[in-house]
């Protein structure tokens, strides 16, 4: 008997204790089916005998272990043809009354019939194990779906055999028997994706087997996996989508649906994981490369009647207001039973002044494209059907994605509107009071990192304000501290920042200055308020303010600095109002 892997394989190999393969390989045949013998007296054990084509040189490798008579049990994992194409010479060969058909329920009902006289012996019925003489047992554990609804493995603890029947299996090149390397791992991948329903059953089967102690694995097709490899077989298969014929009506080059499975396991699993949106448009683009010579991908939303949003590299996919291109008009806002009627799973092609793209509708839960996809072509590219297909199958989670980034923008800007006008003044638009703690603190950090960089405070105050409102009215005294802060917003650069203190008192925090430079821009408030007069609805008002600015000591708190400002102030009003003081 041949023992050694890597040998010619022309006679049984032992595999483990009593535990032999007793196949044979077809010459040009990359999907070969094992037959294996357990040896166990007049209890021993054949697995899927095999089909009429092996099943010569079967009963050959039998008879170097033990006579044929003494096989008691045949155990048929499913009901495919090379497995039992050969039922009908064992069942004419087996005299002994005992023998039987150790299969599931599932496989029986077809099974009967070829009109075999053996009787069967369903393993759902006797708690999926065999007991055999000698005290060996095995176990029997149901991999329904995989691929044949009662489908079932077998697990020999005395050796740590796991007889996986169509799981592991693998298209296999040469007349070895053993996985050398885990590059076998790829032939196992490519059988599983094209030929196992999907990850969910394949997952519930694993999930099982991890619980026995394996030592190899034993499948029907392709090569033995040794210890070494079997736990990498298990998270190989782990990680497979499978059901690879559901990806096409047309397509049966399985290397290619591999391709295509990989492009949407990769997509959706970006979409449901990545909660980044930039992240997930980067691995769609990567992806949607793999099918097609894409240049960008883009996002539109809105309503074509107004102006919808862009979402780009560009705009950080924030979704940025831009006027309705052409193109998409007749693909915002399609219906989606209309489209598919028209279109299938079809995108639009687009001819735009920057080229070829392709527009995919993103449909939502009302069947009304809120949305759609443009991918720029490099050049002109008609898709397929299956990669079509494809598109059409993300184009769900992907509007999901898109409105669900768009939500938490809205969330954001609305966030920000609402902090907004919680640190602005409602009547003047300048910031309050209540802001003047967080501007503090960031042009005190901004001074501590550059201490050559100065800051300093100007105090404001409307020169006899309540003879203004006594006169005229309190609405009238409104529109004049409106103009005022308009005003000094007009000479005050966009980093500094001008503060309603409290009544007609305003406060400017000007950033980067010495001390005549603070001296200056409070002369610039100071003339820019005088001149012209304010119109109102009771006519043109002079108006002045009395100004004091201080210059930020190192060191030196904020309330510190504002009561050096406002005693400049207050020195500015009792020698005569309209003017600027510097405090020391």
């Amino acid at each position: 008997m041949n023992t050694q892997p890597g040998r010619p394989l022309e006679r049984a190999v032992r595999i483990a204790d009593r535990l032999y393969w007793v196949g044979e390989r077809l010459a040009d045949d990359s999907f070969q089916c094992h037959t294996y013998l357990l040896e166990n007296g007049d209890d021993s054990v054949l697995f899927d005998p095999g089909s009429a084509l092996t099943f010569p040189h079967t009963l050959r490798a039998i008879a170097e272990i033990i006579p044929f008579a003494r096989i008691r049990y045949f155990v048929c994992h499913h009901p495919d043809p090379d497995i039992i194409g050969s039922l009908g010479v064992v069942d004419s060969m087996v005299a002994r009354p005992d023998a039987v058909l150790v299969t599931h329920w599932r496989a029986a009902a077809l099974l009967k019939h070829l009109g075999l006289r053996l009787p069967f012996w369903q393993v759902e019925q006797h708690d999926w194990r065999l007991e055999l003489s000698g005290g060996r047992t095995l176990e029997f554990i149901f991999t329904p779906y995989l691929h044949f609804p009662g489908a079932f493995a077998t697990f020999d603890p005395a050796t740590g055999t796991l007889l996986s029947s169509d799981l592991f299996g693998g298209f296999t090149e040469g007349p070895g028997l053993w996985a050398e390397d885990e590059s076998y791992l790829e032939g196992v991948r490519s059988f599983h994706e094209h030929y196992m329903p999907s990850r969910e059953h394949l997952l519930s089967a694993l999930v099982a087997f991890e619980k026995l102690p394996i030592r190899q694995i034993a499948p029907q097709h392709g090569r033995l996996i040794p210890e070494p490899f079997v736990r990498g077989a298990i998270d190989e298969l782990k990680g497979l989508d499978c059901g690879l014929f559901r990806f096409s009506r047309k397509e049966s080059d399985v290397a290619r649906l591999m391709d295509l499975a990989a492009v949407l396991r990769a997509s959706l699993d970006a979409l449901v994981l990545q909660r980044d949106f930039r992240d997930v448009a980067a691995t769609l683009l990567e992806q949607a490369r793999r099918l097609l010579p894409v240049a960008a991908l883009e996002f539109y939303s809105g309503d074509v009647a107004t102006l919808v949003k862009l979402h780009s590299v560009a705009t950080g996919f924030r979704g940025e207001p831009t006027p309705v291109p052409e193109w998409l008009v007749g693909v915002l806002g399609a219906d989606q039973v209309a489209w598919r009627a028209r279109q299938g799973d079809r995108p639009a092609s687009v001819e735009e002044p920057f080229g070829h793209a392709v527009a995919l509708p993103l449909f939502g839960a009302d069947g009304v494209a809120r949305a759609v996809a443009l991918l720029r072509l490099e050049r002109v590219a008609e898709l397929s059907d299956d990669e079509a297909s494809i598109l059409a199958q993300l184009a769900r989670p992907l509007a999901v994605a898109l409105e669900r980034e768009s939500s938490q923008h809205r969330v954001e800007d609305e966030r920000d509107q609402m902090y907004e006008r919680s640190i602005r003044d409602s009547l003047t638009g300048l910031y309050s009071r209540r802001y003047l703690d967080d501007a503090g603190r960031h042009l005190f950090e901004r001074h501590r990192r550059d201490p050559a960089a100065c800051f300093g405070v100007v105090m404001i105050d409307v020169d006899h304000f309540k003879r203004i409102n006594d006169a005229h009215g309190h609405p009238v005294g409104d529109v004049v501290l409106k103009e005022i802060a308009s005003r000094i917003g007009s000479v005050t650069r966009g980093g500094d920042v001008v503060v309603r203190y409290g009544g007609e008192e305003l406060a400017a925090f000007v950033y980067a200055a010495r001390a005549d430079e603070l001296g200056r821009y409070a002369e610039r408030v100071r003339r820019a308020i005088a001149s012209p007069p304010i119109p109102t609805s009771a006519g043109p008002i002079v108006v002045t303010v009395s100004a004091g600015a201080a210059l930020h000591v190192a060191g030196e708190p904020i309330d510190a600095l504002v009561r050096r400002a406002d005693e400049a102030l207050y020195e500015a009003k009792r020698t005569g109002r309209d003017r600027v003081c510097m405090a020391p």
